[in-house]
């Protein structure tokens, strides 16, 4: 029910709009920022091949940096289109909501696919048992 004793209508995603504007806009953040400051860090200085400033990341795990920048990269877009859509989005457009669930399903892949990528280890990087000097 809405205000008034008014049943509310359109679609869930047409009620909750602000809420999913609000959450599209933390995922552009996220995303934003992570592909400013991209996980594992930079080389510090140039030696061993490295050039200070390159990516860690990039060099060691070359997959990872692959997933992880192509999976962020969807993600901002995906946020950014979610919010395109949003801001449309009336009550009586099917067509639009269909829209917003299927990039919002792919908003959500890609963040955690971006996550995964970014914050994953290699299986045998903390197993080494450290050597005293």
């Amino acid at each position: 029910m809405g205000p008034k004793g008014k049943k509310a209508s359109g679609s869930t995603e047409y009620q909750l709009r602000n809420y999913l504007l609000l959450l599209a806009t933390l995922v552009a953040t996220v995303t934003y920022a992570a592909g400013l400051n991209l996980p594992g860090g930079i080389w510090q200085d140039t030696q061993d091949g490295h050039l200070a400033g390159d990516l860690i990341l990039h060099d060691t795990h070359y997959d990872r940096y692959l997933a992880f920048y192509y999976c962020n990269a969807t993600a901002f877009a995906a946020s950014l289109v979610v919010c395109l859509l949003l801001l449309v989005l009336n009550s009586k457009s099917k067509a639009l909501a269909a829209a917003l669930r299927l990039v919002m399903v792919l908003n959500l892949l890609a963040l955690m696919g971006a996550y995964a990528a970014g914050s994953c280890q290699s299986a045998g990087m903390n197993s080494r048992p450290s050597t005293p000097l």
